[in-house]
């Protein structure tokens, strides 16, 4: 039994690690992307706007990373 209660609690801590890092790191790459894709926003809006599009959907899903985070701690 104790042997179980390990493994669990092993693949918590990872999952844990794991959800904190994605959340984090994709936060972090969103704003870079952010960032140059203002730079080119004049001279290729098209581009631009897809790339906009793109971050909000990753924010979003780091949101809900960052719920079942929160679900995780429980």
């Amino acid at each position: 039994m104790m042997g179980e209660e390990l493994k669990s609690s092993t693949r918590e801590d990872e999952l844990n690690h794991l959800l904190d890092y994605m959340v984090h790191h994709t936060r972090h790459h969103n704003e870079e992307l952010a960032e140059l894709a203002d730079s080119v926003r004049e001279e290729h809006p098209d581009l631009y706007e897809l790339i906009h599009e793109a971050c909000q959907q990753s924010e979003a899903a780091c949101t809900t990373l960052e719920k079942a985070l929160a679900l995780l701690k429980e």
